[in-house]
């Protein structure tokens, strides 16, 4: 039988082993730890809804071109002061008669009002094309401010029969007819029987009416 003193030795040497052995584990050399990685996670772009982009979404590019096109417009109003030549081949370049009709048609009006022969010219050496056709009806409008007659003629020859040229043709039938009613209506007669013929006869009679009915200047 185990005596009180053989079991208070015993349970003090179980401490006693128990206790180095955790002095042991503390003194034992540890595993290295590798260093936390500190390169920023890459992820996939994100709209700014941190959303993947919708297929159906517009590229990222189209406020660039928005701006492109601005540049554009600026570059070729400043080429149109030194060099009118310059100024439309660059638009044309640039495409920007889609985007600027009216840019075109205002150059080549003022180039027309400064140098008619020029801008008559180079036009006329352009191939035949729509975009030619509207700035030739713009030509032909600064003509007729001066020669109604010459005006009319390159609505006639060099301006492709349709819509565009029929335009033309009572544009310039509009200065004529207000300098000279019954030499425009002369032209009018040469027209081929239809609806151009009958607008731009109903446009000389209401020149004429609205000339009877304003008074004179002094």
């Amino acid at each position: 039988m185990v005596s009180t003193r053989q079991l208070t030795a015993l349970l003090c040497a179980i401490a006693l082993a128990a206790s180095m052995l955790a002095v042991r584990q503390l003194l034992a050399p540890r595993p290295a730890v590798p260093p936390a990685d500190t390169t920023p996670a890459r992820h996939a772009p994100l709209t700014s809804s941190n959303q993947p982009l919708h297929p159906n979404t517009p590229p990222a590019t189209t406020p660039a071109s928005a701006d492109q096109n601005l540049l554009a417009e600026r570059r070729c109003l400043a080429l149109a002061e030194r060099d009118p030549i310059e100024a439309l081949e660059f638009a044309l370049d640039h495409h920007l008669l889609e985007t600027q009709p009216g840019l075109l048609e205002n150059l080549t009006g003022q180039w027309a009002s400064h140098d008619f022969k020029a801008a008559h010219e180079w036009l006329g050496k352009q191939e035949p094309s729509d975009w030619r056709d509207q700035l030739m009806a713009r030509v032909a409008y600064v003509r007729s401010q001066s020669d109604p007659a010459a005006a009319a003629q390159i609505v006639s020859k060099e301006i492709t029969p349709g819509p565009r040229q029929n335009e033309a043709a009572i544009s310039v039938l509009h200065q004529w007819a207000r300098r000279d009613a019954a030499a425009a209506a002369t032209w009018v007669a040469a027209f081929p029987p239809g609806d151009l013929r009958t607008r731009a006869q109903a446009e000389i009679e209401g020149l004429r009416r609205y000339q009877a009915l304003t008074p004179a200047r002094p």
